[in-house]
This record gives structure tokens, sequence and C-alpha cells, in this order.
């Protein structure tokens, strides 16, 4: 999200015609304070590429926001950073949801649809007829043996 919002911001700074406006931008790319990731919850890449940011930031010097082949410069950096943590924001996304799918809620489904619960205890399921029962020495089975 800074590496994003900075990009628009030394867009702002090329494009307006307005000088206070670039001044109010060119502020806020060198001191607006950005949110830091929660560091309960943050990933140790997470938490490292905001220092890599941080640094960056720091780097930017005040002559250097006047010049066009600076911020054009600049520009593109945080624009080709933005998209890159964006791609590993989306692509962990994926990951933890397929991990949530795999061993989550969905990982009891199958023993569930195996076995029907009847008056006497646990039979076979209608649609498992081609395979073996999978019983383990963990299963209850109501004193059936």
């Amino acid at each position: 999200m800074a590496w994003r919002k900075t990009a628009k911001w030394l867009g702002d700074v090329l494009h307006t015609k307005c000088v206070k406006n670039a001044e109010s931008a060119i502020w806020k790319v060198r001191f607006d304070r950005h949110p830091r990731p929660d560091p309960a919850q943050a990933s140790h890449e997470q938490s490292m590429s905001f220092k890599v940011f941080e640094d960056w930031r720091a780097c930017i010097q005040r002559g250097q926001l006047h010049s066009k082949p600076w911020l054009d410069m600049l520009r593109q950096v945080a624009v080709k950073q933005a998209e890159k943590e964006e791609a590993k924001a989306q692509l962990a996304s994926i990951t933890n949801y397929r991990v949530w799918l795999e061993s989550g809620p969905a990982g009891g489904l199958k023993r569930q649809h195996q076995f029907s619960r009847n008056a006497i205890g646990w039979t076979e399921a209608a649609l498992d007829r081609g395979n073996e029962n999978d019983v383990g020495e963990n299963d209850d089975l109501d004193g059936l043996s």
C-alpha cells in the first residue's frame, strides 16, 4: 500500500500544474506516515519489504523531487515495487486459501461420505461400495467388531 500511494503522489507531482498541490504531494512522499505491518500477524517478508520501503524513502532528497527525470525514475521504481508486493500478497492469499481448503473444514469430509449412521451403528455408504472400508485404530465402532 505504501508503494502504491507513493507512486500516486509522485505522479501527482509530475502532472500537476498547481505549485501548491505539487508541494503537498512532495511533503507526502517524504514525510507521510504509512501504517507498519502488525508484528503479530505479518510475516517476516512483509516486515522486511516495509523496511526496504522506508530505507528507499529515506534516500530521497528534496532536490530530487523537483527534477522531472528523478521523478520519472522514482515513480517507475515505486510502481514496479507496488506490483511486486501485490503479486506476493496475492500468491500468499491463494496459498493460504488452498491450505485452508485441503486441511481445514473439508479435511474430515472424506470419512463422513464413506459411512452412514443408522440405528445399529455405522454402515458403508452406497456411494462408496467400490472402495474398502478404511477403519483406523481410533475409530469408534459402537461396540461392533
